[in-house]
C-alpha cells in the first residue's frame, strides 16, 4: 500500500532540507591560508630600516659637533717650521740679547697679553718665583702678601709704569730696577711661546 501523501510530502522536504554536513577536510580549509611572507613582513622591514636608514632618522636630534680649541701657543708652534733642539736654543739666546736694556725702551716694549693669558699655567709659577726671590733679597724675607699684589697685576695686564707707581712706596728706590727686571722676565718669556712654542 502507498504511504499518506503527507508522509510522503514531509519525507520529500526532509530530504530537500536537510543538506549534508561538510566534512572535516573541507572545514580545515575554509579560511585562506595566511602566508608567511606577510607574517614575517615586519621583521624584514625593520632589518631593511635598519640597513638602509629610515625616514625617522631625519627626526632624531644631530649630534652637536665641539670644535678642537687650540691655545695660542699651540697654534704658534704649529705654525712653526721645524727645528733641532739646537737650533731652538739658539734662538732662545738670541731673543734673550734682543730684549730692552733701557728703562724708556722697557717700558714701551709691547706685550702679548693674549699669549700670556694662555700660557699663564706656564709662566705664572715661574714669574711668582721670580718675583718672590727678587723681593726676598730686597727686603730681607719673603712677602708672600707683596708677592701675590705683584703677581695679580700682572694678570690684570697693568703696564711696567703702573706696576711702578704700585711698588715705589714699599721698595722705594730699589722699585725700578726690579719693575725693569720683571718686565724684562715678562717680554723674555712671552716672545719665546710665540717664537718657540715653548719656555
Amino acid at each position: 500500500a502507498r504511504p499518506p501523501a503527507a508522509a510522503r510530502s514531509s519525507a520529500a522536504d526532509g530530504h530537500k532540507s536537510s543538506p549534508s554536513a561538510p566534512s572535516p577536510a573541507r572545514q580545515q580549509h575554509s579560511t585562506p591560508p595566511v602566508r608567511a611572507s606577510a607574517a614575517a613582513g615586519a621583521p624584514r622591514s625593520n632589518a631593511l630600516a635598519a640597513a638602509f636608514g629610515d625616514d625617522d632618522e631625519d627626526s632624531k636630534p644631530k649630534r652637536k659637533l665641539i670644535p678642537l680649541q687650540y691655545t695660542p701657543a699651540e697654534l704658534a708652534a704649529a705654525r712653526l717650521p721645524e727645528m733641532t733642539p739646537q737650533e731652538i736654543a739658539a734662538g732662545k739666546e738670541k731673543v734673550m740679547h734682543a730684549l730692552p736694556q733701557t728703562r724708556d725702551a722697557i717700558f714701551a716694549a709691547p706685550i702679548d697679553w693674549v699669549m700670556f693669558d694662555a700660557a699663564q699655567k706656564q709662566l705664572l709659577p715661574r714669574l711668582t718665583s721670580f718675583v718672590d726671590k727678587k723681593i726676598t733679597e730686597m727686603l730681607g724675607e719673603q712677602e708672600e702678601s707683596l708677592v701675590k699684589h705683584v703677581v695679580a697685576q700682572l694678570r690684570a695686564h697693568a703696564s711696567a709704569q703702573t706696576m711702578l707707581q704700585e711698588l715705589q712706596a714699599i721698595l722705594d728706590d730699589d722699585a725700578e730696577l726690579f719693575v725693569m727686571k720683571l718686565y724684562r722676565a715678562v717680554l723674555f718669556d712671552v716672545t719665546k711661546l710665540v717664537k718657540f712654542g715653548s719656555l
